[in-house]
């Protein structure tokens, strides 16, 4: 990963990092422009999940599921069967 030098707008390039937590890492970089060659200290961070793991979606259909009264859990088990009949 490479990123712009704060001073001069040239590429950086990452040089280390420093995991701080699960979700900051320091991202130590340096300016490739010789004239600049400055070092800088950036922060990495986690913003937000687009799709959770899918170990995380099946817990929470249980979850959601397991909230559900007899006769929703019965209605959503035929809807996903495709059967209409009702489950003993």
């Amino acid at each position: 990963m490479r990123c712009k030098c704060r001073f001069c707008g040239s590429v950086a390039r990452i040089t280390s990092s420093n995991e701080i937590s699960l979700e900051v890492t320091h991202l130590y970089c340096q300016c490739t422009n010789p004239k600049c060659n400055a070092v800088t200290v950036r922060d990495n961070s986690y913003s937000h999940c687009l799709r959770p793991p899918i170990d995380d979606i099946d817990t929470l259909f249980l979850d959601r599921f397991n909230s559900m009264g007899k006769e929703q859990q019965q209605q959503l088990l035929r809807q996903m069967t495709g059967n209409n009949t009702p489950l003993n």
